[in-house]
């Protein structure tokens, strides 16, 4: 388990992302995505690393809302891969994913393309259509 009981915020990040980066083999994108929701937490809790506590994620959830499904599911994702992989805690284990899916995507009926067409006046823009 890492330790950084006197370490800063930008610290345990910086030592963290050479982790992630080479150890775990995540991206750039990913490891951005990562520090942000990170230091976030670790400057919400204001406890070193080794003692933040499900309550601290709790707050620091509560702080970031309104906050969409999808962002709640990557921010546990990345706290979870932290205390998970890198300090080999499991503080962040028990907070729920919520599920997501796909968007259901609305397909016009032919009446409603229709009446799309009819209200189309240039000639030029209905050849298109």
């Amino acid at each position: 388990m890492v330790q950084h009981a006197e370490s800063s915020v930008e610290e345990i990040l910086t030592d963290y992302e050479n982790c992630a980066r080479t150890v775990l083999n995540r991206g750039d994108t990913t490891l951005n995505q990562h520090r942000r929701y990170i230091g976030r937490l670790l400057r919400h809790a204001e406890e070193s690393s080794h003692l933040i506590a499900e309550a601290d994620i709790i707050g620091y959830l509560e702080s970031e809302q309104p906050m969409s499904d999808l962002k709640k599911n990557n921010i546990l994702s990345a706290l979870r891969v932290f205390f998970r992989e890198y300090l080999d805690r499991d503080v962040a284990d028990e907070f729920e994913m919520p599920t997501t899916g796909p968007s259901l995507t609305h397909v016009p009926t032919k009446n409603e393309f229709q009446t799309f067409y009819a209200a189309i006046e240039r000639p030029k823009y209905r050849a298109i259509f």
